[in-house]
């Protein structure tokens, strides 16, 4: 079955669903995790992704608008339609526009289906195309989120979820698109995201931290970069095994998001191994570092076995060779603002700032966060 038969499968039994990619599994009442019985969820690339950490420009509906179509207006004949649609078979609608303001589509199957009724043939070939139009179309701008479109697209009523849907731009008719290539690109779309991430937490990794970043930059945002440091993690990892170092780097991350992912700009990322990033509004900084790192340090000692947290360190070699004793897990955060009065340029700037902070933070014993106060 594929996608398409799934889809009218989902319609024509009323079941919940969700846009997005691909149809999962029904779920069954012990697994729906907050989600009601009978409910399909369509893992959508808006959900699990930031559309953003991509490209601006290709996660438009604009990206995938079709120029090639012709274009007629509300006083074609019927006529003309029908050989058009004789003549190009890979067709499947048109829409009509009167001086550049959509007013109505005529998809082919629905076209030729009032045809070939009783008289339907007689009673339209010589009239315009306004008596068989749709003129309850679904129409988007080109900036528009394909994540805003593909929930409008897959709420459609039963009847009408095929139907291609038109573009504007400024008001008027850009171009006209259809729903397998609406898939097509949010499939596009969520693969690059999957390999944008980091694998063990789902976080975006570098190249997305990077775009998200340059694009704050460039249009004079404010924001805080707080790069997020374990203390002590390389030596939790070579005492537990890396199972264990994995399963706290995904706590770690989990807490992360619960904290910091709530802010008015909310954006984490993965760089790699312990070191994690949030990207949050200035003001919000005390608040939600303070916050984090309460519940980091409540969270820590249930990562050790009893007689380990109750000891208060854990004894493995250090990067010498030599065996030592290691503290608990700490953590350490390190921020820089970019502002009106403190404003970068580059990521390499930040990056370069949050090193130095982070230096100092790492020398403080316990959980600590330090902002970098100079002015640029």
């Amino acid at each position: 079955m594929n996608i398409f038969e799934e889809l009218i499968t989902v319609k024509e039994h009323e079941v919940e669903w969700r846009p997005g990619c691909f149809l999962a599994k029904r779920l069954h009442s012990r697994n729906l995790s907050g989600y009601e019985k009978n409910t399909i969820v369509l893992p959508c690339v808006a959900q699990n992704c930031n559309y953003e950490e991509i490209s601006s420009d290709e996660t438009k509906i604009g990206s995938i608008a079709s120029f090639d179509v012709p274009v007629f207006n509300s006083h074609t004949s019927v006529k003309k339609l029908v050989k058009m649609f004789n003549r190009n078979h890979e067709i499947l609608g048109v829409p009509i526009v009167n001086n550049g303001i959509p007013v109505g589509l005529v998809m082919k199957a629905e076209f030729f289906t009032k045809l070939s009724k009783k008289f339907g043939f007689d009673l339209f070939y010589n009239r315009p195309v306004s008596y068989v139009m749709n003129g309850d179309f679904l129409t988007t701008d080109a900036n528009q989120s394909i994540d805003f479109i593909a929930k409008k697209v897959l709420s459609r009523n039963f009847s009408r979820l095929y139907d291609s849907f038109i573009i504007t731009k400024d008001n008027t008719y850009y171009g006209i698109s259809t729903v397998h290539a609406l898939l097509e690109k949010m499939t596009a779309l969520k693969i690059k995201y999957t390999s944008q991430s980091n694998p063990l937490t789902g976080f975006p990794g570098n190249n997305a931290i990077k775009t998200f970043v340059e694009k704050q930059i460039k249009h004079n945002l404010d924001f805080a970069f707080v790069y997020i440091d374990l203390d002590h993690f390389k030596a939790y990892n070579d005492y537990y095994g890396f199972c264990k170092g994995d399963e706290a780097i995904k706590k770690v991350a989990d807490l992360i998001a619960a904290v910091f992912k709530p802010s008015s700009i909310g954006y984490v990322g993965h760089i790699g191994g312990d070191d994690f990033i949030a990207i949050i509004h200035p003001e919000e900084t005390q608040e939600l570092c303070t916050r984090f790192i309460h519940k980091f340090d409540e969270m820590s000692p249930t990562l050790y076995a009893d007689s380990d947290t109750e000891n208060g360190y854990i004894e493995t070699l250090d990067r010498k060779g030599e065996k030592c004793r290691f503290p608990l897990m700490t953590v350490s955060l390190a921020v820089a603002v970019s502002n009106e009065k403190s404003q970068f340029k580059t990521l390499q700037e930040i990056s370069a700032v949050v090193a130095e902070v982070k230096t100092k933070a790492k020398a403080i014993q316990g959980s600590i966060f330090l902002v970098d106060q100079r002015k640029r």
